[in-house]
This record gives structure tokens, C-alpha cells and sequence, in this order.
């Protein structure tokens, strides 16, 4: 019995999809151009894990950063046209998707209600921090209140 092929996609919180298979369609740019030779957001998407002679390949011919991941095997990257096509044409590269801004949108953001009734009346943000040691050192989260900016 064989076992079926896992089905790569790329995963943002807003939407999952396979950049072989599906096309998404970009929004409204206002009308903007691309600035021919200038560098773009790209989502490059890999057949598989990188190792780590596949990194320091792409990074040094293609002046990749491979910093900020997105699920499946893919990284965001800011690329100019002709590293783009270049890219393309490596054997470890399955696609590859112009990055929208939309992408990063959580669905639902601002639509949160609250459980209880003293956490629904009160006002402002709340924003959970973890300092570098506190991670390095697993120490417990810490909660801090932003006030609303006075008018």
C-alpha cells in the first residue's frame, strides 16, 4: 500500500492555497507599477525541507535571506526580476507567487468579543510581550496595558 502524496500549499492566516493548482487573484494595487529592476515581495516555494548546503546555495547565488517562513516550504523573500527568473529555473524551486499585502490579514481581526463582562468594559489595547530572557528562560508571560491616547 502506498502512502498518498502530501499536497504542498502555501498557508497565510487569511488563506491556504496550491500555487501549482489554484491562482490567486492579486487585489487592487491603486494602480501602481512595477518599477522595472526594482525589487519585489515574492513567496518562493520549495519541493521540499531545505538542508543546509541548499541554503547557503540559494543565499549565496541568489542573495536569498530565507528569514521569514511561510508554510509549505516557503519563505518570503524581496527579489529583483531577474534574480526572480533565475530562481525559477533552479530545480529547488516548485513556484513562486507575488506577495500581497492582503496575505497578512487574520480574517476576523477587530471582531474578537470578549468573555466577561469586566474584560468587554474596558478600554484600550491589550498587548502580551515576552522579553528575550523571559523566552530563553521560559519564564511565565507577562500582560501590560496600553491606555487609549487622549484627545
Amino acid at each position: 500500500m502506498t502512502t498518498p502524496r502530501r499536497i504542498l500549499q502555501i498557508r497565510f492566516a487569511a488563506l491556504s492555497f496550491d500555487p501549482l493548482t489554484e491562482r490567486v487573484v492579486s487585489p487592487d494595487t491603486g494602480g501602481s507599477q512595477a518599477v522595472a529592476g526594482a525589487a519585489e515581495r515574492v513567496v518562493v516555494q520549495f519541493h521540499a525541507p531545505l538542508t543546509r548546503r541548499d541554503q547557503e546555495r540559494l543565499k549565496s547565488e541568489y542573495g536569498l535571506a530565507l528569514r521569514d517562513y511561510v508554510p509549505d516550504y516557503a519563505y518570503l523573500e524581496q527579489l529583483t526580476t531577474a534574480t526572480l527568473e533565475k530562481l525559477r529555473q533552479d530545480p529547488l524551486t516548485r513556484a513562486t507567487v507575488a506577495y500581497h499585502a492582503a496575505f497578512k490579514i487574520v480574517p476576523g481581526i477587530g471582531q474578537r468579543e470578549f468573555r466577561t463582562e469586566e474584560r468587554r468594559a474596558m478600554k484600550g489595547l491589550w498587548i502580551r510581550y515576552c522579553s528575550a530572557t523571559q523566552i530563553l528562560n521560559r519564564w511565565p508571560r507577562r500582560s501590560k496595558r496600553l491606555r487609549p491616547a487622549r484627545s
